[in-house]
């Protein structure tokens, strides 16, 4: 005997079907608004860095008459003095002085550059221009004129002695420190004759060893903060060499650094790292948390090509040596 379902059975079944598909169709609409909405949140954010960086941007320092003399030709180190004169070194083998509004005011001959040019800059209590002349092993000391007027370093691997010193800082009693590398990758502390007092570093990746060390500078608070470029992070010693702290690694992540090449630090102590790997600048507090990024590779506005140098120009500058794109670019402090 047959078994028949009865019409209610269907009835049942077929609203049970179409609220089944209902539900299907449902969530399809509903993922797809949803990822619309990301997608637009996503590029309102993406919009929205974009214009903050854009805020920042304050432009580019150049003369504007375009004085093929004044054309930089791959910066790679920037410096300013306490009286607010911007120093520049690029690979023609001249140093350009501008005041703190970027308006031109002379520059000055290097004495040798075939082998090529100094990386570092500084300055000593007196406002005078000290170049880590890195592959002729010196230090270089010039008036804020750009009148030489003295040197000192010569090439061995023995204490007081250079191979290729990178930058150079002083402390307030007028002591010299020194970053190179070459064999022994490390940091040299001369007093304010440059006589010898010690070094410290090495070759290698643990707390205090070095491996190109490209910049170094002083904070408030005495402390020595060197750019440990190919460990790709940031190392902080007390002004006897002892090893305070690190932070960084290699990537591309926020608060991760990719060949930090030149280092600044303001009034409160924020570091300003950057990376020539990333083409970007990082910013950090004194004790390393990661703050924020500004800039991306490429050449347009807020944008960098292998960038070398950076410094901070009277209190509410950025300045930096945008190597490949051969400029130098002002930005806000943030």
């Amino acid at each position: 005997m047959k078994k028949f379902k009865s019409p209610n059975n269907k009835i049942q079944i077929s609203r049970f079907l179409t609220y089944i598909i209902f539900l299907f169709l449902s969530a399809i609409i509903s993922c797809n608004l949803w990822g619309e909405r990301t997608s637009k949140k996503g590029k309102e954010i993406s919009q929205l860095s974009k214009n903050s960086d854009l805020k920042l941007w304050k432009g580019i320092i150049t003369d504007e008459k375009e004085d093929s003399e004044i054309r930089f030709s791959q910066p790679r180190a920037v410096g300013s003095s306490k009286k607010g004169i911007l120093y520049i070194i690029d690979r023609s083998g001249k140093v350009f002085a501008f005041d703190n509004r970027g308006e031109f005011l002379f520059r000055f001959p290097l004495p040798d550059f075939d082998k090529g040019t100094p990386t570092g800059i500084g300055f000593d209590q007196q406002n005078n221009v000290l170049l880590a002349d890195t592959h002729y092993h010196r230090i270089l000391i010039f008036s804020p004129e750009g009148k030489e007027i003295g040197r000192f370093g010569e090439y061995g691997e023995t204490a007081g002695k250079l191979i290729y010193p990178t930058d150079i800082t002083t402390d307030e009693e007028g002591n010299y420190y020194v970053a190179e590398y070459g064999i022994k990758d490390r940091i040299i502390k001369f007093d304010h004759n440059h006589n010898f007092i010690k070094e410290w570093g090495g070759r290698g990746d643990g707390n205090g060893e070095l491996y190109l060390p490209m910049a170094i500078v002083l904070n408030s608070k005495g402390e020595v903060v060197v750019a440990d470029s190919c460990n790709n992070r940031i190392q902080c010693f007390s002004k006897d060499g002892e090893f305070l702290r690190c932070f960084g690694e290699l990537g591309s992540k926020p608060g991760q650094l990719k060949y930090p090449y030149d280092i600044a630090v303001d009034k409160a102590d924020n570091v300003f790292v950057i990376e020539y790997g990333n083409c970007r600048i990082s910013k950090f507090d004194r004790l390393g948390k990661f703050i924020r990024i500004f800039g991306k590779p490429g050449s347009d506005v807020s944008e960098f090509h292998s960038p070398w140098g950076i410094d901070i120009l009277g209190s509410n500058l950025l300045v930096v040596a945008d190597t490949l794109n051969h400029r130098i670019v002002k930005i806000d402090k943030f």
